[in-house]
């Protein structure tokens, strides 16, 4: 990976957060992702021969913004 210049790192800094940016990070402050995630755990199976499992990570977090964002909907009508 090349190096960034500083002006790309001054505007890296500079440039606008997207609302899903805004919102990710919204998430992350609410819900408490590590006892979730320890909570999903013992259902995840475990690494074996064969291909690997995906993070448990990577596929809880989209699936419980889905519901919390269809939820909010759901109660703004």
């Amino acid at each position: 990976m090349a190096q960034i210049s500083f002006a790309d790192a001054e505007y890296a800094g500079k440039r606008k957060k997207t609302r899903r940016e805004i919102f990710l990070e919204e998430m992350e402050l609410v819900v408490p992702w590590r006892p979730l995630l320890k909570l999903f755990d013992p259902h995840n199976p475990p690494a074996g021969r064969g291909r690997r499992p995906y993070p448990l990570e990577s596929l809880s977090k989209p699936v419980l913004h889905l519901r919390s964002l269809a939820s909010c909907v759901r109660n703004s009508r």
